[in-house]
């Protein structure tokens, strides 16, 4: 479930929260200190929720990096997947006219409110450039060493331009740690993404409209 930061303090005004200020920045600090945004929904739909969001911030978290990997919230992403964006236009096919029904969402680009280890594993095994993908322990080990060495969207990027590489040149599949080697390459596809988004426009967060 994709949770933004702009969902959990829009589920918090609804509750029509008296210390609505004092209550948000809790949330984002938590966020902070390696809460995801679904621990966060479910203290929110706790009947007890601000003695739940009081309760976590009093626990130490033991290791905050394994757990949220977003360490600053408020930061624009330029990778999509850290990113939370209008849907596809859908086509829909009206039975009764017989026309073709355009479907198309207000746009909105939001951020993440987390990202977790676990996400990144499952991204990689979206990709078809790695053989180790088998021994669970031993990639989330390459993931740690990688990302005391990277920042999380440098190695979505390093993973992606692996991708592409092995698969348009046909060259043989490499190990998660391997991904290194394609840094430079990961920082000109950021570059170019960023500049892109810049141009069109589409740099900046814009909230989701919510009833």
């Amino acid at each position: 479930m994709e949770i933004s930061v702009h969902d959990l303090l829009y589920d918090l005004k609804k509750k029509q929260c008296k210390d609505y200020r004092l209550f948000a920045t809790k949330i984002l600090f938590l966020l902070e200190i390696g809460y995801t945004g679904e621990d966060i929904l479910e203290m929110l739909n706790s009947d007890n929720y601000i003695d739940e969001i009081n309760k976590h911030l009093e626990i130490e978290k033991q290791s905050e990096v394994e757990y949220n990997l977003l360490q600053e919230v408020g930061t624009i992403y330029y990778h999509n997947e850290l990113k939370i964006s209008t849907p596809p236009v859908l086509i829909n096919y009206d039975i009764n006219t017989g026309e073709l029904i355009k479907v198309e969402e207000e746009y909105f680009l939001e951020m993440k409110a987390s990202y977790c280890i676990k996400d990144l594993f499952n991204y990689i095994k979206t990709k078809n450039c790695f053989y180790d993908l088998d021994n669970e322990n031993t990639v989330i080990g390459s993931l740690k060493w990688l990302l005391k060495n990277y920042n999380l969207e440098i190695i979505l990027y390093m993973i992606d331009t692996a991708n592409d590489i092995i698969q348009v040149q046909n060259k043989k599949r490499i190990k998660i740690i391997d991904i290194k080697n394609y840094y430079e390459e990961a920082i000109e596809a950021r570059n170019r993404k960023k500049s892109e988004l810049i141009i069109n426009g589409a740099d900046k967060i814009v909230p989701r409209k919510r009833k």
